[in-house]
């Protein structure tokens, strides 16, 4: 009698032990098809160019879209890449400071997709080794930018005529973006200004740029984007 309950508690622990173990093969199947979703661009659209994408919290995500120039390495070849790159340098923060989302690579269009996300400006500045700054007009005067270009005004989503930095209206209180490089730039909030050279008015919330190519001998242009956070 003894043995059939031991017998019948055994076969309930294996049981047990049997449901747990599906359950958990059946998370992992789910978490390897979101991962794959993501990597295509399933849960948010994909930049057409490559884009950074400012966040209120200060966070940034970088899209980045590049040519392979007919590279034999392939997809699996620059995932690998890219996340060695990000762990060296998190290994060198002392915590994570940017996380690869996303890897991708066009064969027909030759061309490679990285989409990255960076806690704050001093990961993003580190690990690209761009110029770049988030924060308040004021605040970037302080630290040395001196706003030396002309900007375009923006009234609802039209840029107007040039102006100079003199003639920009209560900008000191408004939020900048600035980065030495030929990128689009995503804000939360309703552009007010934007810098003339090499740049576009693609909506309201986005700038873009005229070429993505630079002269190997020249100094890209400082792009500034001006802001009014928060508003649609």
């Amino acid at each position: 009698m003894a043995r059939k309950k031991m017998s019948k508690k055994r076969r309930r622990r294996r049981a047990r032990l049997l449901l747990l173990l599906l359950i958990i093969l059946a998370i992992a199947v789910v978490l390897m098809i979101l991962a794959v979703l993501n990597s295509k661009g399933f849960f948010y659209k994909k930049a057409e160019v490559s884009t950074i994408i400012v966040n209120s919290d200060g966070s940034i995500i970088a899209e980045e879209i590049s040519k392979t120039d007919g590279l034999s390495q392939g997809k699996d070849d620059i995932k690998t890449n890219v996340e060695k790159m990000v762990a060296d340098f998190n290994k060198g923060q002392g915590s994570e400071k940017v996380r690869v989302e996303a890897v991708d690579f066009n064969e027909k269009e030759d061309e490679a997709y990285v989409r990255t996300r960076y806690t704050d400006s001093e990961a993003f500045s580190g690990y690209t080794q761009y110029d770049y700054f988030s924060g308040t007009v004021a605040e970037a005067q302080t630290r040395g930018y001196d706003f030396g270009t002309t900007f375009y005004p923006v009234e609802n989503g039209i840029a107007g005529t040039p102006v100079t930095r003199e003639e920009l209206t209560d900008a000191s209180i408004l939020k900048v973006v600035i980065i030495n490089d030929p990128t689009n730039i995503r804000v939360n909030g309703k552009i007010k200004y934007l810098s003339t050279e090499n740049t576009k008015l693609v909506s309201e919330r986005e700038s873009g740029v005229m070429s993505e190519e630079v002269n190997p001998n020249d100094v890209a242009p400082y792009i500034y984007v001006i802001y009014e956070e928060g508003k649609k």
